[in-house]
């Protein structure tokens, strides 16, 4: 757990990218994410920060839904591929930031 924690201070630029990312992507468990913080020593402020930035796309999803459900005619209005792209290209977006400040930090650091 030292070592976890250890790695959590040096890398907190990063770590609220992952957290969001983490929180965007619809397959991870929210759940899971919100038992691990305080046991990893997540600090309280990236853990609200990545709660409030990054469920708005799922709920936003969740609202649309509603909306699509409320007037539903057709199956095809349910099945949305914009939706389901948007939230994919986002995931993707703070993934490839994360790993490119990861990336250049290392570099920094072998110089």
């Amino acid at each position: 757990m030292l070592i976890h924690t250890h790695q959590l201070t040096n890398d907190q630029q990063s770590l609220l990218l992952i957290l969001i990312s983490l929180r965007v992507f619809p397959m991870s468990p929210n759940w899971f994410l919100n038992i691990t913080s305080p046991i990893l020593g997540v600090p309280i402020r990236l853990f609200f920060v990545s709660v409030l930035i990054g469920l708005v796309p799922y709920n936003y999803l969740c609202v649309q839904t509603g909306l699509i459900l409320s007037e539903l005619q057709t199956l095809t209005a349910v099945l949305n591929l914009q939706s389901a792209v948007l939230l994919l290209l986002g995931t993707a977006c703070l993934l490839t930031t994360a790993l490119l400040l990861r990336r250049r930090r290392q570099r920094v650091k072998t110089e």
